[in-house]
């Protein structure tokens, strides 16, 4: 058993990454560093397995209603205490075994691997993180050059409307040969982040930032990588295929997560 819960019959204690530090008052998890959750049962099984929900893309939101306790927005909730709810209820419902299809990054060749998640650490909210107000999701950020960025910590809401901007941008140029999803992912992830620079909330003076201020936008992006409380899911293997290590490797949280053990 982890030391980072506490069994409590069919329901578990798990901390949680942002320790209840970015919810405003009345919210469920306002001032809370740790929350109670359902475990999944043999009853879950119709829910994990309901294409309509899969195909949907709404199988991980329901899950998330299913699993905690509290009455909570789940729009609301920062990503690494989402992740955070996830991983322990896979975890602790049906074990640290998991399997996952990845691709290789040296020949690209796919295979599914073993990967254990028992030891899956967590990441606090950064002690360096500056709170513009106590218990607010709102932060600020001088660079060395002395710009000052306003900025929130990404939530289940804000990456919901990044994948929306990007599948649309995707769309409206799909005749183009090439269109570089990663690319657009970071632009548009940041894009909708940031609050305000210099004082200025103006999007057009966002995006210059973004596109022309190399080392700045660095400096702010290792900043939010620094200070953004989340479960690393990461993995390594060595390829069925050409044999070279791949280090470190993002995990998919996804309805295969969960509903591949039943």
């Amino acid at each position: 058993m982890s030391e980072m819960t506490e069994a409590i019959g069919m329901t578990q204690n798990i901390k949680l990454p942002s320790q209840g530090k970015v919810y405003s008052e009345g919210h469920p998890f306002h001032k809370r560093d740790s929350i109670d959750i359902n475990l999944l049962t043999g009853a879950d099984e119709n829910l994990l397995t309901t294409k309509s929900l899969i195909q949907s893309g709404q199988l991980i939101d329901k899950l998330l209603k299913r699993v905690i306790i509290d009455d909570v927005d789940i729009d609301s909730l920062l990503l690494g205490d989402k992740y955070a709810v996830l991983i322990f209820a896979r975890i602790y419902s049906l074990g640290t075994d998991y399997e996952a299809i990845c691709s290789c990054e040296y020949c690209r060749a796919s295979d599914k691997y073993p990967f254990e998640l028992g030891n899956v650490p967590i990441t606090n909210l950064g002690e360096i993180a500056d709170q513009v107000n106590e218990y607010e999701n709102h932060f600020k950020f001088t660079t060395t050059q002395g710009k000052e960025i306003e900025f929130r910590l990404a939530t289940v809401k804000s990456s919901k409307i990044v994948d929306r901007d990007v599948e649309a941008e995707r769309n409206f140029h799909k005749k183009r040969k090439v269109f570089n999803k990663a690319d657009k992912l970071i632009l548009h992830t940041y894009r909708n982040l940031i609050i305000s620079i210099d004082g200025s909330e103006n999007r057009e003076e966002i995006d210059k930032f973004l596109n022309s201020s190399i080392t700045e936008s660095r400096e702010f992006r290792k900043h939010m990588k620094d200070i953004s409380p989340t479960v690393e899911f990461l993995g390594s293997f060595y390829c069925t295929e050409c044999g070279k290590e791949n280090i470190d490797v993002a995990l998919d949280f996804n309805e295969n997560f969960f509903w591949s053990d039943f």
